[in-house]
């Protein structure tokens, strides 16, 4: 009999196990008598501004030829983004390196100076952009480091997600337990902003290759709540 006892004991602790563990894949948590919850949303947005950066890379035996031609080229490429009517504010120059570069010819060494620069700037016009960069390489850029989409007005969209994923942990919550739910305490947990990204692009793959899609903006949230019996006007 004793043995049967602790059997079924042992069975009702395995199934009371699975339950909890098939609670928890979808992120919902019991504490005592309190409900945790994470909510998530994503919102497709269009873009409308631009992030680009493109490089400048020069090598010569000689340090002030190398570094006199970036520069002239950097010059050139900063002169023409601002005759596009793109603001000076939007272009910074990134980064600014020089260094040498060792090769090893017929057993003997030799090296090179190089100097690079990378040059980033934003733009809002979007319908132009393969244009736009087959430019920059034609006034000296050789490289397209990073081009990523993103839009201006992004607090306003990642409020309507965080909104969207108290939604969602309320729903998840209200399906679990028929009492009534008070929010105790809300966590943001993570967020994100999904770009496009491209590297390495050559003036042979510019317009094929640029495709400005949606962006996604994501939030979620870890939300607590306390049960509520109104029979007694007492926390459970």
């Amino acid at each position: 009999m004793k043995k049967i006892y602790l059997l079924f004991s042992f069975s009702i602790l395995c199934i009371f196990t699975f339950a909890l563990c098939c609670v928890n894949n979808f992120n919902i948590v019991f504490a005592d008598t309190d409900i945790i919850v994470t909510g998530s949303a994503i919102i497709d947005v269009n873009p409308d501004l631009a992030i680009i950066d493109v490089g400048v890379d020069q090598t010569d035996a000689d340090l002030s030829v190398a570094v006199s031609e970036m520069n002239n080229k950097a010059s050139q490429i900063i002169a023409y983004l601002q005759n596009t009517g793109i603001s000076k504010d939007d272009i910074i120059t990134k980064t600014y390196n020089i260094f040498q570069k060792y090769d090893y010819i017929n057993g003997s060494e030799t090296f090179q100076h190089q100097a690079s620069t990378i040059i980033s700037f934003k733009t809002t016009n979007l319908e132009n952009i393969s244009d736009l960069l087959q430019n920059i390489l034609e006034q000296g850029a050789n490289r397209i480091e990073r081009i990523s989409f993103t839009c201006s007005d992004s607090e306003k969209y990642y409020n309507e997600a965080i909104n969207k994923a108290l939604e969602n942990a309320k729903s998840k919550a209200s399906s679990l337990v028929s009492e009534n739910l008070t929010i105790k305490k809300i966590t943001e947990e993570k967020n994100f902003f999904n770009n496009i990204y491209k590297t390495n692009l050559t003036t042979d793959s510019l317009s094929d290759f640029i495709n400005i899609g949606k962006i996604q903006i994501s939030a979620s949230v870890l939300v607590e709540f306390e049960q509520i019996d109104n029979s007694n006007n007492s926390t459970l």
